[in-house]
């Protein structure tokens, strides 16, 4: 900023690149590594105005500088309160998620967080306690997957707020749901997958070297892959919600036999017992045949 004032120039207009190249001139250009300090990160967020925000022009800046240098690498060393501004730029990304092959999360951990969003938002803390077994329920058809997790606390809080007496958790659900169809890329594995939920399903080891690839699979966010202990190979664990997604989808044509099992509008009545008991047989062979 001094340098710009002594130049009479405005500081908004001073650019990171500029200063970068002012110091490269003064100690050299055989340098590997190029370390950027940025202090008070929620102070230049907090300056965010209309189209000028202050935190994503520096990460854009600094993005840009390390694609442009060949030899250089830049490295942004971040201070002061971060986390607030760090979430709400990601969350404002208009780039589609990074789909990491992430452990599912256990019953603890996911418990935990549930407490710190509880503790975190007033609204969802009354509403919860009301609501907690149907709150828990569903928590569970979604077997600790991150995202999912973040998208049903996300739109039960949307729902809170413009409904402060009911929440329709079906409805919640299948909310949920769309976001997930639009996030993962269900419909294009749909056709390979009948064999990928019978194993889940049924428990079944998988070898990474199986002629489906679950490698791929576990890279797109799909399935997740437990090691089996003291072995080479791998169970496939799936959330209740992608099997219900994939087991929707007109691609997978074993779906028919396993909605008894799996569709949340599936209502078993007494009367229909014996029906029920010929489709557990259906489901149990035909996703015996599957993985044979």
């Amino acid at each position: 900023m001094g340098m710009c004032g002594k130049n009479g120039k405005d500081w908004k207009t001073f650019e990171i690149e500029t200063a970068c190249g002012v110091v490269l001139k003064d100690v050299g250009g055989n340098i590997d590594f190029f370390v950027i300090g940025i202090d008070e990160l929620n102070v230049l967020h907090n300056l965010a105005k209309g189209d000028q925000r202050p935190v994503r022009d520096i990460i854009h800046a600094v993005g840009s500088l390390s694609c442009i240098t060949k030899k250089m690498l830049y490295v942004p060393i971040l201070a002061g309160t971060i986390q607030g501004p760090l979430e709400k730029f990601i969350q404002e990304s208009t780039y589609k998620l990074l789909r990491l092959p992430l452990r599912l999360l256990s019953n603890e951990e996911v418990n935990a967080i549930s407490v710190y969003l509880i503790n975190t938002h007033e609204e969802l803390k009354n509403y919860i306690n009301k609501n907690s077994r149907i709150v828990q329920c569903c928590i569970s058809d979604l077997s600790g997957h991150v995202k999912a997790f973040e998208y049903f606390y996300n739109l039960l809080l949307n729902l809170i707020k413009k409904y402060t007496h009911t929440v329709n958790y079906v409805f919640l659900m299948n909310l949920v749901k769309f976001e997930l169809e639009e996030k993962y890329p269900f419909r294009g594995y749909a056709k390979i997958m009948e064999q990928v939920v019978a194993r889940a399903i049924l428990n079944i080891p998988v070898n990474k070297d199986d002629p489906v690839n679950y490698v791929d699979l576990s890279s797109k966010g799909i399935i997740s892959l437990e090691a089996v202990p003291y072995d080479t190979l791998f169970y496939v664990r799936m959330p209740y919600m992608w099997v219900w997604i994939l087991t929707s989808l007109k691609e997978f044509r074993a779906g028919k036999f396993w909605d008894v099992m799996i569709d949340q509008e599936s209502h078993i009545l007494w009367q229909a017992f014996e029906d029920f008991n010929v489709a557990i047989l259906d489901s149990t062979s035909s996703t015996s045949q599957i993985v044979i």
